[in-house]
This record gives structure tokens, sequence and C-alpha cells, in this order.
């Protein structure tokens, strides 16, 4: 498996290369048409309030000086000893070589200096290759949320507790991962 590092989303620099990924992720199973600007400025907006909490909340995913990766996770206000991971991307020639792994630690390691014991997150239930991933590393599905989305969660490593203790938490719907984002 290769190293890979984390650094700070910085929006001067990464905004086009997020908005990418961003504009991948949201053709996945997806029958409407997507409009990416209006997205992506809902998306960065919410972006820029995490990193107001904790820069490192968005950080991409670096190999050597190449970006293979982007994730942006934060602790839930209203239930603190949660994370919720809003999106998590690998680049396609990336994908199956622990690039994965590498962010799921990443996250875990940052929620748990907050005292988070469980991270939760949204995946489009016809996203095969996602929901295989997490079902296969222990993350449990909590509930069928509307649009098409499943909410997963699962125990930080850090934590010392099992998945089956993941619970569901209290955000917003149809299937919105983040306050204003649609």
């Amino acid at each position: 498996m290769k190293t890979h590092r984390f650094r700070p989303f910085d929006e001067a620099v990464d905004r086009e290369t997020v908005k990418g990924f961003l504009e991948e992720t949201l053709r996945i199973g997806c029958d409407e048409p997507v409009d990416i600007e209006e997205n992506a400025a809902f998306y960065f907006a919410a972006v820029r309030r995490a990193q107001e909490r904790d820069i490192r909340f968005c950080s991409m995913m670096l190999e050597g000086d190449e970006a293979v990766g982007f994730v942006d996770v934060f602790t839930m206000p209203k239930k603190p000893d949660s994370g919720f991971m809003r999106f998590c991307y690998v680049v396609p020639g990336k994908r199956g070589c622990g690039a994965s792994d590498s962010i799921v630690d990443y996250c875990d390691e940052l929620l748990s200096g907050y005292g988070c014991g469980e991270i939760l997150l949204d995946v489009r239930a016809s996203n095969g290759r996602a929901v295989g991933y997490y079902s296969k590393h222990g993350w449990i599905v909590r509930e069928e949320r509307p649009g098409g989305f499943l909410r997963m969660g699962r125990i930080t490593k850090t934590s010392g507790g099992t998945a089956s203790e993941a619970g569901s938490c209290d955000l917003p719907g149809p299937g919105n991962t983040c306050p204003g984002f649609r």
C-alpha cells in the first residue's frame, strides 16, 4: 500500500479538482440533470464553514504531490460524540489500492481527537462499489434515506467499540449530507 499524506483543502488551489470529484459523484445513480455550478456553490460554502471549525476537516489526500483523493468529515454539533463523512473521493486509478483505507484511518484519528466514537455517512444505494467497500469494512446500514441514500455508520477504530453500536443521527434529509447542499 502506498503512503498517503493529507493537507487541508485550499479553495484557491483545489477548487476545480474537487469540483470535478463532486461532479462525477453527483451523477452516480441520478437520472435527473445535475446543475454542478449550483451544487458546487452550496458545497464549497459548507466546506468553508467546516474549515472554520478545523481546517483539517476538509483535506486533500496526496501521493507525492499528486492529489489522489479528498475527504470532508466533521463533528456533528448536535451529536458531538459522532462525526459525519460528507464526501469521500478517490481518483479512479487509485481505487482498490488501499487509498480508501487511508482516508478512513485519517478520519478515525482526526475525529477520535474530538471524542467521536462513531462516523456516519450517506451513500447512494445505487453506488454499489462504495456500499460494498463500506460494508466490507464494518459499516452498518442504519436506515434508508429519501432520495435513494443509505445512512451507514461504524465505530471509529480508536474508540474500542463495535460496529453494531453505531447509531443514526439527525442530519437533514432528503439525502442531504450537509445543511444547504442539494
